[in-house]
Order: C-alpha cells, then sequence, then structure tokens
C-alpha cells in the first residue's frame, strides 16, 4: 500500500480537541491522534503515553495496522519495534548513544525485505555532524551508501548532504516558529517546531522545493496540515 504523508516526512485536520484550550499547560500538550485523509483513503494515527513518554504508535486504515511499541533508557528511546495486522514483527529500529546523550548509531531491520540499514555518527568541532550510511541485510550492514554531513540550527536539521560517490544529494529545511505536535514527547528525534519548506538538489542542481502549510490553535500547535499544491490530502491534527 502506499505510504501516508505523515510517514514520508522528515521528522511522521480540521479542528482538534483539548488543545484549543489555551488554559491547558502547554508543557502538557501531547498529540493523540492524527487522521491523514486523501483520495487513498483514510489514515489513523494514534498514540498512547506513558506521562511524556511514547508507549505506542498505531497506524490504522480499512485492511492494515501498523503498531509501534517504544522501549526507553532512561530518558531515550533506545528501540522501537513495528507489528503488523497479525501481530507478526516487521521492523526494529535500535538506537545507540554516547556519554553526552548524543546518537551513536541508528540501525533499522526490515523483516518484511530482510534488509537492513545503518549509520553512524561523528560529532565535530565546528557543530555540524559527519555519518556514514551502510546497507546490507538483517545480520550485517557493510555495503558502504554514502558520507553525510549534517548542519544543525536551533536544535534542528537545516541541511543533510548525502555523496554517494556519483551522486551528490542536498536536502535543506526551513522551519515555522509554532510548536511541533511532538515537541512534549521525550526521547522522541523530532525539531521543537514544524517543517516549512524542503529543497532537494542533486549536483547542485535544485529538483523539488515543497511548501507545508498548517493552520494553528490558541496554543501554537498545528490542527490543519497539507504539503505543496496537494490539497487533496490533509492532515488533522487532535490533542
Amino acid at each position: 500500500m502506499r505510504k501516508p504523508i505523515l510517514l514520508c516526512l522528515l521528522f511522521v485536520l480540521f479542528q482538534s480537541c483539548s488543545s484549543g484550550d489555551s488554559s491547558v499547560p502547554t508543557g502538557s500538550i501531547l498529540v493523540k491522534k492524527i487522521v491523514e485523509t486523501d483520495p487513498a483513503g483514510i489514515f489513523t494515527f494514534e498514540y498512547t503515553y506513558n506521562g511524556n513518554k511514547m508507549v505506542e504508535s498505531v497506524l490504522s486504515t480499512t485492511d492494515y495496522i501498523r503498531r509501534g511499541v517504544y522501549t526507553y533508557t532512561g530518558d531515550l528511546i533506545t528501540k522501537v519495534e513495528f507489528f503488523d495486522i497479525s501481530n507478526t514483527l516487521t521492523e526494529r529500529d535500535i538506537y545507540t548513544f554516547d556519554t553526552d546523550n548524543r546518537k551513536k548509531s541508528f540501525v533499522k531491520l526490515d523483516y518484511y525485505n530482510g534488509t537492513g540499514t545503518r549509520e553512524i555518527f561523528t560529532y565535530n568541532a565546528d557543530g555540524t555532524i559527519s555519518s556514514i550510511s551502510y546497507s546490507g541485510d538483517l545480520n550485517s550492514q557493510d555495503i558502504m551508501v554514502s558520507h553525510n554531513t549534517i548542519t544543525m540550527s536551533n536544535g534542528a536539521i537545516s541541511s543533510r548532504e548525502e555523496d554517494t560517490g556519483t551522486i551528490i544529494k542536498t536536502f535543506t529545511y526551513a522551519y515555522d516558529t509554532k510548536n511541533n505536535p511532538f515537541k512534549n514527547v521525550i526521547g522522541l528525534e523530532q525539531p521543537s517546531h514544524n517543517l516549512l519548506q524542503s529543497t532537494y538538489s542533486e549536483n547542485g542542481g535544485t529538483v523539488y522545493t515543497t511548501d507545508q502549510h498548517y493552520t494553528y490553535n490558541s496554543n501554537d500547535f498545528p490542527v490543519t496540515h497539507s504539503a505543496g499544491s496537494n490539497t487533496d490530502t490533509v492532515l488533522q491534527y487532535y490533542y
């Protein structure tokens, strides 16, 4: 099946529930449900928490369920496992961290396709992050795919350059000043603000630019979201 737009965004729409109440402390606001409506159908994402820690996420539609289970070590998410409608493990994501709680490695194991990817991170004196991406199978990932340079700005990725040896792919990102729906989730890799524009280039030439469009509640959290000129696909956020 097609991937919902929320799963395709780097970081995953009509009126929200309690988040519209300005008396709610903004630090306690957590997104409980996101509904994506598009020509392919309606996709519902539901989230459960233990305090501000993510416990489970469930993507469901008419004949499809994808359930994610989150494992923490302290306040860091170190493993996420995804299960299908028959409760079969389809994917496992594993994170390791250094002594400064910075991400050291990320491994994604795709049990459905029998493939694996791995990325190793190095933190540079100039504030940039270098990484090497590898591919392979479920047992080992040692085929080098790309050398990458990640630039951060205000705690969010502003650009990512991937050098494959034949193509240099560059992704650049701009953000708004409002609250990301997952801002208050402990350990989840999300910027504090919402992606406003993304640009993809190859060897220095722009391939495409996509603008994101939001409406917000009184606490500056999104209640609706659409991407580019595609007004047929809309996300609705419930808090």
